[in-house]
């Protein structure tokens, strides 16, 4: 899965330099990123590298953008806090990494006849769900979690 840069910054905001349509794939280190990585700068010892670094973008703060940012070849996003903005950005790349879970229960799933489970509940394998239980709109049970008598989940 990949984003566009344009994207990136709609969602987190700063500052866009460069060509916002470039895809990017994920994230690596100053040192080894490839063409389609983006890499943030946060300590000041790796300035150096940023002539040298071959990713795509670079999330750079206002201050290093002055000192550093022209030696980069390729787009910049120009951000307060790199750090943070990475953070942001490296959950977003998760998510789209993610599949989502398929509703239903699990046929090793041993569950009370009296119990409730909404339509758009997963329940995985080996999960027991005991007398009375109600497990709601869009809940995740996992594998061989013990859902009590009378307990709510939703």
């Amino acid at each position: 899965m990949s984003i566009n840069l344009e994207e990136l910054v709609d969602r987190f905001g700063g500052q866009l330099i460069g060509d916002g349509s470039i895809e990017v794939s994920g994230f690596a280190p100053l040192d080894s990123a490839a063409s389609t990585h983006i890499t943030f700068l946060t300590n000041p010892r790796l300035r150096n590298e940023v002539g040298n670094c071959k990713a795509a973008a670079l999330i750079i703060s206002p201050k290093d953008n002055q000192l550093v940012g022209d030696l980069f070849k390729g787009a910049r996003i120009v951000a307060r806090n790199p750090y943070a903005y990475f953070a942001h950005a490296a959950q977003l790349f998760q998510s789209l990494k993610t599949v989502p879970p398929v509703p239903g229960i699990h046929p090793s799933a041993v569950i009370d006849p009296t119990a409730k489970i909404a339509a758009s509940a997963t329940v995985g394998p080996f999960v027991t769900v005991e007398s009375g239980a109600e497990i709601g709109e869009n809940c995740l049970i996992e594998a061989g979690c013990f859902i009590g008598k009378n307990a709510r989940i939703g």
